[in-house]
């Protein structure tokens, strides 16, 4: 089955991809917990091999895999690659320093011989972003993967396609039950979360998703809960600044990824006597962000999800008169 999906780019870029049902979460939570226990016994040797050769099998389709995410997100080609890069290279971080932070550590400050061993914790519910669908979960499921926790990777809906062929990827390199992708939307996401056979939860996102996941986990104090909510993110240009340079920066801070990532700039805090300097610039360095096709490699500028966006861009225009502020587009 195919649905049509648009790929809001100029031109309506349309594309088949395949509809994604939800995932069963109930034979995915099974699996996992049966498996945890051997996985945790696996010597970290051996689950290193078996992340080694994910990655393998990863880096072979990395081409395939940006495209892909590309089309689905609409990230520019250059920035998908981008991500793939990385996704790539935290297997390389993750496996440097596992070895060292997993083994056991031996304490002499008592008169009495001690060691300090860590324990795998169980399951591990990563639930992922639309905005970085790869890089970001894959950074956080990889540390789990080699410390001996099973992982549920439960992606955003906007990212499902490209989630589900990782997935395709990295599940045949480990044990059954230990590498599951769970589709789906807010329902499965809690359902993970608040299930007592998951041990550890990881939520990239909304702050108001991330609340919601810190309700349903609330009442089991030893589950392990890690939430990256996005931020609020301010560039200061001074009045002896490089004012070309600040613009460009400026520039490449609001529109790489459309804008839509955790360290984006949101606004600039600009010295009095440089303000219209720096306007004039910055707006020149925008110029060079045009929304075009994502897989153009000269394209700088996806189309993003503003959906949810476009209530709040309207009514900041309309308050722009309230408070004296000068419209620069």
């Amino acid at each position: 089955m195919t649905a049509p999906w648009t790929n809001l780019s100029p031109g309506d870029l349309r594309i088949s991809l395949p509809s994604v049902a939800p995932t069963p979460v109930e034979p995915a939570l099974a699996a996992a917990h049966t498996a945890a226990r051997t996985w945790a016994r696996t010597p970290f040797a051996t689950r290193a091999a078996c992340l080694r050769s994910a990655q393998a099998a990863l880096r072979a389709e990395a081409e395939s895999l940006a495209q892909l995410l590309a089309l689905e997100i609409g990230k520019p080609l250059v920035e998908a690659r981008g991500e793939l890069t990385a996704v790539l290279t935290k297997f390389d971080l993750t496996l440097a320093d596992a070895e060292t932070h997993l083994a056991a550590r031996p304490v002499s400050d008592g008169p009495h011989p001690a060691v300090i061993r860590h324990l795998s914790r169980g399951p591990a519910a990563v639930i992922g972003p639309f905005n970085f669908p790869l890089h970001l979960p894959n950074g956080a499921l990889l540390p789990h993967l080699a410390a001996g926790n099973p992982v549920l990777f439960k992606p955003s809906p906007l990212g499902a396609n490209v989630a589900a062929r990782y997935a395709e990827l990295m599940a045949p390199h480990f044990p059954p039950g230990v590498f599951h992708l769970v589709q789906g939307g807010a329902d499965e996401s809690l359902s993970l979360c608040a299930d007592p056979r998951v041990r550890a939860v990881v939520f990239t996102g909304s702050v108001a998703a991330g609340r919601a996941i810190a309700r349903a986990v609330a009442d089991d104090y030893s589950k392990q809960l890690a939430l990256e909510l996005g931020g609020k993110n301010a560039a200061l240009v001074c009045a002896d600044a490089d004012l070309d340079l600040a613009a460009r920066a400026c520039a490449d801070a609001f529109c790489l990824s459309a804008g839509q990532r955790c360290n984006a700039t949101g606004r600039v805090l600009v010295a009095a006597s440089v303000a219209d300097a720096f306007s004039e610039r910055l707006l020149a360095a925008l110029a060079a962000y045009v929304p075009g096709d994502p897989l153009d490699p000269a394209t700088k500028l996806g189309h993003g999800d503003f959906s949810d966006l476009a209530g709040f861009a309207n009514d900041a225009l309309h308050g722009l008169a309230d408070f004296k502020i000068r419209c620069l587009f």
